[in-house]
Order: C-alpha cells, then sequence, then structure tokens
C-alpha cells in the first residue's frame, strides 16, 4: 500500500517521523517511533522527540520550527558550549511504519539555528530552508569605509597571498598562544582563523587582536590540542590607508575617503 492510500484511510495509518540532522560528514539520526528504526541510511535512534507545526504562511521568517530533544541527545551537545561552525541541515521524514513500498515524503527542511536548554529539554530553533534565498536589500552606502568583505570577490585581495599557518603552543580560554608570530601587535584584528578537527569539519573563529604571540578570538575552541597548526588571515579596518599599505589594493577600494567633512545641513550659511 502506497503512503498515500495508507495516509489517507481511517484505520491504515501508522505514521512515524525521522528527524535526520546533518553536520558536515556527520549524521545525528532519531525517531519519534517506540523503538530504533533500521533504514538504508542509517539507524533512527527512538528519543523523545517534538516539533511544533509546519505552517504554510507567505512569511519566511515565520516558517521556521521548534525541535525538542533531551538535553543529553547529540545534535544538542553538538550546540554546547556554542554553535558548530558547519551549517546543521535537518531534514524531517515522514512514512508509515507497516507500509509494504516503503515509502516517505519529506515534512520540512531547513536549518539549525540554535539551541536553548530548559532543563532537561533541549529546544533546537530551525529555520526553513527558502529563507536562504531571501533577496537583500541595497547594502552599499556613502561612506569613507570600504563596504566590500574582505578577501572577497568585490575587494579583490587574495586569501593565499595574505595568509600563513601557526604552531598553538598554548591554549587558555580565547586566547591561543602560537610558538612564533612574526606580524605587529594588533596586525591580525579583524581577521579570522581555521583549525582542522577532521572529519569534514573547519573550526573557524574571528581574531580580535593579537599582542606577541598571543591571538584572542571571539569564542574558545573546544578540544584544541597543544601542537595544532592553525591557518591564519589577518583582518582590515576597510579604511583607504590600511586597504593601500596592508594588501596594496587600493585600486579596488570601495569607499568614499573623500566625502567633506562639513556637514551643508548643519544650520551654518557659510558651507
Amino acid at each position: 500500500m502506497t503512503y498515500n492510500a495508507k495516509e489517507i484511510g481511517l484505520q491504515t495509518g501508522n505514521p512515524v517521523e525521522l528527524y535526520e540532522f546533518q553536520s558536515g560528514v556527520d549524521y545525528y539520526r532519531y525517531t519519534s517511533a517506540d523503538a530504533d528504526l533500521s533504514e538504508p541510511e542509517g539507524v533512527y535512534s527512538a528519543i523523545p522527540i517534538t516539533r511544533t507545526a509546519v505552517e504554510a504562511t507567505a512569511e519566511k521568517a515565520r516558517s521556521g520550527i521548534k525541535v525538542s530533544v533531551p538535553a543529553g541527545a547529540g545534535i544538542a551537545s553538538l550546540f554546547n558550549p556554542m554553535p558548530p561552525n558547519n551549517v546543521v541541515v535537518l531534514t524531517i521524514y515522514r512514512r508509515h511504519r507497516d507500509d509494504v513500498d516503503d515509502e516517505s515524503i519529506v515534512v520540512w527542511k531547513g536549518r539549525v539555528l540554535n539551541v536553548a536548554w530548559n532543563g532537561q529539554i533541549a529546544d533546537l530553533s530551525c529555520e526553513s530552508l527558502y529563507t536562504s534565498i531571501k533577496r537583500p536589500g541595497l547594502r552599499r552606502l556613502y561612506q569613507r569605509q570600504c563596504p566590500h568583505v574582505l578577501y572577497s570577490p568585490q575587494c579583490g585581495v587574495q586569501k593565499t597571498v595574505h595568509s600563513f599557518s601557526a604552531t598553538v603552543n598554548e591554549v587558555t580560554g580565547t586566547v591561543i598562544g602560537l610558538s612564533t608570530l612574526s606580524v605587529g601587535d594588533g596586525y591580525l584584528g579583524g581577521g579570522y582563523l581555521e583549525w582542522d578537527r577532521g572529519g569534514g569539519i573547519t573550526e573557524r573563529r574571528a581574531i580580535q587582536s593579537n599582542v606577541g604571540v598571543d591571538v584572542t578570538i571571539n569564542f574558545p575552541i573546544i578540544g584544541m590540542p597543544v601542537g595544532a597548526l592553525v591557518r591564519i588571515w589577518p583582518g582590515c579596518d576597510h579604511t583607504l590607508s590600511t586597504c593601500n599599505s596592508k594588501f596594496s589594493n587600493a585600486d579596488n577600494f570601495g569607499g568614499f575617503p573623500h566625502i567633506p567633512q562639513k556637514n551643508p545641513f548643519a544650520g551654518t550659511p557659510i558651507y
């Protein structure tokens, strides 16, 4: 019997839902059934898992859902103490357990934004896949600083030219001590740091500042060992002087550094 026939039957339906979370090459699979389910892609573990209703609405911001799982579930631990760098994709399937045709449909697909802990329950806030295709509005302004994202195609600075590798000598919270660092204090501010932790997962952190061989990042990297090799990209303050002296990229500067300092609408009759 097909899925549709089971679904519309008054007494033939035996629905269960399958929740597949993907982060890089890692998968977390759960089911609302009362026992584990073995599927070709893997085993879905039976846990107390619930979700809010899926609403059909023209407002993309309101098409998200909340999925609740036990606080000790692997997918919840992935967000402790901070969200992972990789996008966590959630696909919810619905099927009927005794369907001989073994048909499933996709009920919802999107990504997990964050997790809130409520006692023994972890509430996962998820947004729909359709929010990723929202059109952004105009973002360029008449401003002195450059609006381009550093290392983007509009910026034009080559990442491979300005990046370098370093070895971790010490890790204390958000401060990473490197074995050597040959740039001046503050040179890396606004840049970022990468560490390949394996399994297809790359940890990225924004660099707030650097003093000596110590680099301060915005969030700690859990599990980074001493001796790890990190890749570092310096930052930019989006001024013309930095663009020219640090990256030799003044031709691609996107700001307007020569905007008059005096405001013509300040009330003075002389401009």
